[in-house]
């Protein structure tokens, strides 16, 4: 299945904050971040911008993302879940509460369509439910 605007640039986010979770490489952020934009040849300064902003959003907000996301996984911890899966989280948490401007439905959308392509089976339900309980308890969805 081929990416395309902006779900191609959250798959590449994606991609960034796989690399810096598994190898536990967080404080590398501006290298990783940009060595991959080369890699996929990002140029344009806009979706440079956009994909540079989800990472930087997920990575300066990480630790209170990540307890959010643990406070909706019934018997489950944070840790437990597949790298993808934890970090399209990430981002879709990030979108709804951390100020990136994005319509509730479209984060949640996005969340779902890449762990269709992306996360295990199954997953997307895992990430409909927990962005969607996000987003009404946190007053994004009203």
């Amino acid at each position: 299945m081929k990416l395309w605007g902006r779900r191609r640039l959250r798959a590449i986010a994606l991609s960034i904050l796989y690399q810096m979770d598994l190898l536990e490489e967080w404080n590398n952020r501006e290298k990783i971040t940009q060595n991959t934009l080369k890699m996929e040849k990002i140029d344009d300064p806009k979706k440079r911008e956009f994909t540079e902003n989800i990472v930087k959003t997920v990575c300066e907000n990480r630790e209170s993302i990540d307890r959010i996301i643990s406070s909706y996984l019934k018997g489950w911890d944070i840790e437990r879940l597949n790298v993808v899966e934890r970090n399209i989280l990430r981002i879709g948490v990030g979108e709804l509460l951390f100020g990136m401007d994005i319509p509730y439905k479209v984060a949640i959308n996005e969340a779902v369509e890449l762990s269709k392509v992306f996360a295990a089976e199954g997953a997307a339900s895992l990430i409909n439910a927990v962005l969607d309980k996000v987003a009404r308890e946190k007053g994004v969805k009203k």
